[in-house]
């Protein structure tokens, strides 16, 4: 098998030698034997024939590539580019384009090859005044050249993917809590991915390094796997936004199949009657509402902070309205919600003044409010939030030492109604969700009384 030799062995003065731009460069047996003591076994071509390869090696890996006559080619074929167009001759711009094409590929080469003269010629002028103007341009376009490159770090590209978003939190397309939890996403992998490198550097073995320190963090149980999940699933959207702007070549693997976390389903946690029981019994009176809408109707706080005047039918004793989340979803069901004796007490009593939203707070504002406020310090955004009824929930919660969360009391009712051979089948439309099979969503309407008697079930379950 023949010997790989990266330099030329010069046997009479027992050296190597390799050509290198332009130069001669020779090195030696005994400096090869001071540098790499464990690479020469003795003082010949084959002795010393590891350690010339690895100096060469080492000689290239340390090259910082000069790129100050290629930038300043590019420079002045930009210039020379708008002498022409200048001119009106398209053909000749048409052909300086091509060539500043390849001299912008060279300079990435790790041994980039010096430009032609011709493209270091700047145009003359015999009006000084035109020489000028074109100077100021060439000093402008090496400003903006500098500009791009900043432009391309994965730091800079974060920030102005999160600013688009910030437009759509503007625009009502997105809420301030999703922003906030793409910022926090972003954070992470810009720590892996290191924010001031060129997007350029995000490829297959990138996108496989985050994978794996996603999956390191769910084994030292730093992350969950669902979190670890949504991460991921931030970061691939990212990279398919830097895709959409031509910025980066879409990676093979983003959607490799074999790239998931083993997330698992996730077992409701749902009250029991004698927990809830303890809660009526020690809550405030709004906070016990809080809890019986959870509980008659499947809501999350933000549909009981979100609850409209006209959503509530105050003689039928309804809430007659679209879940929150899904308001935009086109086959969300409009649910018809019968209120327990005790449930449309307690809404009208609390019922505020205000013109739109049924409950406020004591300042007569939203009971849950997210925002997304300018710093003024150049730092962007700051995300604040205030949910007066997770707070008031959590509160009792925790004096009574009940172990679970507010979200677990809107999962017991339907949990509930699966208990149920007929009732069971109305959990879904309970929820206020959209229909995922085909007879749901094209042929079957539920049944409104079916829904009441299920209600007036759950509420004798419960004792209330």
């Amino acid at each position: 098998m023949a010997h790989r030799e990266l330099m030329t062995p010069l046997s009479a003065s027992k050296r190597w030698v390799k050509k290198d731009e332009g130069k001669q460069v020779y090195i030696g047996y005994k400096r090869l034997k001071k540098e790499f003591p464990d690479l020469v076994t003795a003082e010949t071509k084959e002795g010393t024939r590891e350690a010339a390869n690895a100096w060469w090696e080492r000689r290239q890996a340390n090259r910082t590539p000069d790129t100050s006559e290629l930038d300043q080619a590019i420079d002045v074929v930009n210039i020379q580019i708008k002498v022409a167009e200048l001119a009106g001759d398209n053909l000749h711009a048409y052909a300086l384009r091509d060539d500043l094409r390849k001299l912008q590929i060279e300079r990435t080469n790790p041994n980039p090859r010096k430009p032609h003269p011709a493209s270091l010629v700047l145009p003359q002028f015999v009006d000084p005044v035109n020489q000028a103007v074109f100077d100021d341009r060439l000093a402008r376009l090496r400003q903006s050249e500098k500009a791009t490159e900043q432009d391309r770090t994965i730091q800079h590209q974060v920030e102005a993917f999160l600013a688009l978003k910030r437009r759509a939190v503007e625009a009502g397309n997105l809420t301030p809590d999703r922003w906030e939890v793409l910022r926090v996403h972003t954070d992470i992998f810009q720590n892996v991915a290191i924010g001031s490198s060129d997007v350029s550097s995000i490829n297959e073995q990138r996108i496989l390094d985050f994978y794996l320190n996603l999956t390191a963090k769910v084994t030292s149980k730093k992350f969950a796997a669902a979190y670890a999940h949504d991460v991921f699933g931030t970061f691939k959207a990212f990279v398919r936004h830097l895709w959409s702007l031509r910025l980066i070549q879409l990676p093979r693997n983003l959607d490799d199949r074999k790239l998931i976390f083993n997330r698992k389903n996730k077992v409701p946690q749902v009250w029991t009657k004698d927990e809830f029981d303890r809660f009526l019994g020690s809550a405030a009176p709004r906070t016990k509402l809080f809890g019986l809408l959870m509980l008659n109707c499947g809501f999350y706080g933000i549909d009981i902070a979100t609850l409209e005047q006209d959503m509530v039918d105050w003689k039928a004793g309804r809430i007659i309205r679209k879940r929150h989340k899904e308001q935009d979803t086109e086959n969300a069901p409009v649910v018809n919600w019968l209120l327990w004796p005790e449930t449309l007490r307690l809404l009208k009593e609390h019922r505020s003044k205000d013109k739109r939203l049924v409950l406020v707070n004591e300042d007569g504002k939203p009971l849950r409010v997210a925002t997304l406020e300018d710093r003024n310090d150049g730092k962007g955004d700051k995300f604040r939030k205030s949910d007066n009824i997770r707070s008031a929930v959590s509160r009792t919660m925790r004096k009574l030492k009940i172990k679970k969360s507010p979200s677990d009391l809107r999962k017991t009712g339907p949990s509930k109604l699966e208990e149920h051979d007929v009732y069971g089948r109305y959990s879904q439309h309970f929820l206020g969700q959209a229909p995922d099979s085909v007879a749901g969503k094209h042929y079957v309407v539920p049944s409104q009384e079916q829904l009441d008697r299920a209600i007036v079930w759950l509420q004798k379950q419960f004792g209330i």
